[in-house]
């Protein structure tokens, strides 16, 4: 319903965070000229964080592949610096 109001002329924007980043970890903005996808992306990065899609071997895979998301950046919590 609410990629509808896109046509609208809304901009829509997914903020992605998991409890362990402070507000947000990627976002991703959709507007009226946007392709919708079949699923909303979690997007890229906001600014000081990282994200990377690793394998089960600690490796970044490529795009589309599935693996597991590891964050990070000045919004990641206490005690997880250093950390695996």
């Amino acid at each position: 319903e609410h990629l509808k109001q896109l046509r609208e002329g809304a901009v829509l924007v997914n903020g992605y965070g998991p409890t362990e980043n402070t507000t947000f970890s990627a976002t991703y903005t959709l507007r009226r000229e946007t392709v919708l996808p079949s699923s909303v992306p979690i997007g890229r990065p906001i600014g000081n964080s990282t994200a990377y899609v690793l394998d089960g071997h600690g490796e970044v895979v490529g795009v589309g592949m599935p693996g597991e998301l590891y964050v990070g950046g000045e919004g990641l919590a206490w005690g997880y610096l250093n950390r695996a």
